[in-house]
């Protein structure tokens, strides 16, 4: 008998097949499409988990700090008044690091090699801790913080999106390296407007000349440490690049901006400018009536 196979019959059966091999093609395609989907979501849940406790880290006062620090009862008394802070507390370290700063809390730490090397008076001592407590009146550390946490996070999931061939630990740390690389930069560029609103809030509170001494002091410690047998033209190029790295403005521009806030407070804190500030309430006043 023989069998005779229409045209329409072949046709027929390759368009079976071939919605066969899409259907096919179509379940592959969605269960690796879950796969991928839920492999994302793991490695973000994991990613932000770690983010946040970096972030809860890093807010964390330096308890370490607790074991070898001195309170400084007569400065911790004196910035309480310039500030009107009773929680304000000014500790002395014990350290072999010229430093001082703040961690986010209104404490106020320096060392006692920062003292000792600089020969620092009161007055520069007074300057400095109002600078390191303008940092934590502008919540600078929590904005850092902050910063950095956010590029943790986003970064790795960006990287892995990138990267999705090599496995998600590698990914994972490629997208740390990334983070830190931009977070470095990012806390320069953050950085130095923070510095300005720091030494303006010690200049506005009439210490702005003797912030700028201790600001010379450490610069002509630096030059001096950083500087050995180098001319003056040959260190000024390495504190140039010193600077390009450091969120700390370079030191003559600091200098100046402390200048012209000063100058701006004794403006305002002037008698003819107390007098025109009345003068504009009582008018404000008149009006009001």
């Amino acid at each position: 008998m023989n069998t005779y196979v229409t045209k329409e019959y072949i046709e027929e059966s390759d368009i079976d097949r071939i919605i066969h091999e899409d259907k096919e093609l179509f379940r592959l395609i969605k269960e690796q499409s879950e796969d991928i989907k839920e492999d994302r979501i793991v490695f973000a849940t994991i990613t932000v988990i770690l983010g946040i406790i970096r972030f809860i880290l890093d807010c964390r006062p330096p308890r370490d700090l607790v074991s070898y620090r001195i309170l400084d009862k007569k400065m911790s008394g004196i910035m309480s008044e310039l500030i009107g802070d009773d929680n304000v507390r000014v500790y002395m370290l014990k350290s072999d690091v010229i430093n001082a700063f703040n961690a986010g809390t209104p404490d106020i730490y320096y060392t006692d090699r920062f003292i000792k090397k600089l020969r620092i008076t009161e007055n520069e001592l007074i300057s400095v801790c109002l600078h390191e407590y303008g940092h934590y009146a502008g919540r600078h550390v929590l904005k850092i913080n902050v910063t950095n946490t956010a590029i943790g996070i986003v970064i790795p999931i960006l990287m892995r999106e990138i990267t999705r061939e090599f496995p998600k630990i590698i990914s994972y740390f490629l997208g740390k390296i990334v983070a830190l690389m931009v977070g470095t930069h990012l806390r320069v560029i953050m950085g130095r407007p923070q510095e300005y609103f720091s030494d303006s809030y010690s200049a506005k509170r009439g210490y702005g000349k003797y912030l700028v001494s201790a600001l010379n002091k450490m610069d002509v410690y630096i030059r001096k440490v950083a500087c050995k047998n180098k001319t003056d033209t040959e260190c000024d190029v390495l504190m140039d690049a010193f600077s390009e790295m450091d969120e700390h403005p370079k030191t003559k521009d600091r200098i100046e901006s402390i200048l012209n806030s000063s100058k701006m407070a004794s403006i305002i804190s002037s008698k003819r400018i107390g007098l025109l500030v009345r003068f504009l309430d009582r008018i404000k006043g008149f009006f009001r009536r």
